[in-house]
């Protein structure tokens, strides 16, 4: 069992993800939602700063998913939510902010974009500059903050699980994994190990540094990479009850009729989530 401290992201690193791909010269009109107070000025405010944003991208890109939204309880701090995925070059990259004002999370949206396909680009000159045959690259920690959405409150007796995700993961080095969970802007990523076949999971920790979770710590991780936990086998329901007597915000867990690791998590809206590999899910 494993948890870390900021709120989640979640996600795989996928073999496959459905995104519009028409293509034409510049930025396409993404597929756009408004919600709560969020008004058109705000969505032409956005766009043109996520034009800007996309100015560096090594390759023409695609905007394929724009939400601007405001949430409604005057108790929440950062009511102001900006999501955005966009593709460059077939690499997905996207962004999930919450701020004080709409302007706040359209700007901070903006420059989170601009450090991912800043980040794109030069992880491509490495790999372009790398002899063939070597091994991983330097592993890069972020310590920015995540700025997150707030947790909504719900008491234990009315949380469910809300919602189940499978999906196909690829298999990819510990390194290129912690690297989509970066571009996909995502605080735990599941994956495959690409040397031995075994699934894993990598996640952002409390002092922004990275941590493995793996039913075979042994069969995963690098000699100079992050830190590797076990994951212990337990059905879903004991997963969530952990996951509801710590403050993390999730809990990997081996299923013991699958032997697939598994991740129980907090959403936003009180909820939990479960996700896991889609071959045998």
């Amino acid at each position: 069992m494993a948890a870390a401290a900021a709120a989640p992201m979640v996600g795989v690193t996928a073999k496959e993800d459905a995104m519009p791909r028409t293509r034409t010269t510049g930025l396409l009109e993404p597929s756009i939602r408004l919600r709560g107070d969020a008004a058109d000025g705000h969505r032409e405010r956005a766009m043109a700063k996520l034009r800007a944003a996309c100015m560096s991208a090594p390759r023409p890109v695609i905007l394929g998913r724009l939400e601007l939204a405001t949430e409604p309880d005057p108790a929440v701090e950062r009511p102001a939510i900006a999501k955005a995925t966009i593709d460059v070059d077939g690499q997905l990259v996207r962004a999930h902010v919450a701020c004080r004002t709409m302007d706040q999370a359209i700007d901070l949206l903006a420059a989170r974009v601009r450090r991912n396909i800043r980040a794109l680009a030069a992880r491509r000159r490495d790999l372009e500059r790398r002899p063939r045959g070597a091994g991983g690259g330097v592993w890069r920690h972020d310590h920015e903050p995540a700025h997150r959405p707030e947790h909504r409150a719900r008491p234990v007796a009315d949380r469910r699980l809300a919602r189940r995700k499978s999906l196909p993961v690829a298999r990819v080095t510990p390194e290129q994994a912690a690297f989509d969970m970066r571009m996909l802007d995502h605080d735990f990523h599941l994956f495959t190990d690409a040397a031995t076949g075994t699934d894993c999971l990598i996640h952002r920790t409390a002092d922004g540094g990275l941590a493995l979770v793996s039913a075979d710590p042994g069969a995963c991780g690098a000699p100079a990479g992050p830190p590797v936990a076990p994951a212990i086998p337990m059905e879903v329901g004991d997963a969530l009850a952990a996951l509801d007597a710590t403050d993390g915000p999730f809990v990997a867990f081996v299923d013991p009729d699958r032997g697939r690791l598994m991740v129980a998590y907090r959403r936003y809206d009180g909820h939990y989530g479960l996700l896991g590999p889609a071959d045998r899910y």
